[in-house]
């Protein structure tokens, strides 16, 4: 399983949803431009950190799994951005299949 995904169809107005919705499960970091950084989440098997960046023009966001604990699935990972994208679109169907780039699990 890759570590750098691709999602496609992700907006800013998407983008900015879901850092509007804190959950409180999870510490987000923003980069000064505000379409990027980090976030952190506990899990039940230890902490996982991500990077993402939002690319406006092609209505993308890549996801890299920094650290994850071992026996917590990639693809479990890779779920959960994916049905957070589709909560903050309101759209079931937004980012059902998202695009490997890079890495392993």
């Amino acid at each position: 399983m890759s570590r750098t995904h691709v999602f496609s169809g992700v907006t800013l107005e998407v983008l900015n949803r879901m850092r509007e919705e804190d959950s409180g499960d999870y510490a987000l970091e923003l980069n000064a431009d505000r379409t990027g950084g980090t976030v952190n989440k506990t899990s039940p098997f230890g902490d996982v950190v991500v990077r993402f960046e939002h690319d406006n023009q092609r209505a993308e966001m890549t996801v890299t799994i920094l650290h994850k604990p071992l026996l917590l699935p990639a693809a479990v990972l890779w779920a959960g951005v994916s049905h957070a994208l589709r909560r903050a679109s309101g759209d079931a169907a937004l980012p059902a299949s998202a695009e490997t780039t890079s890495g392993r699990d």
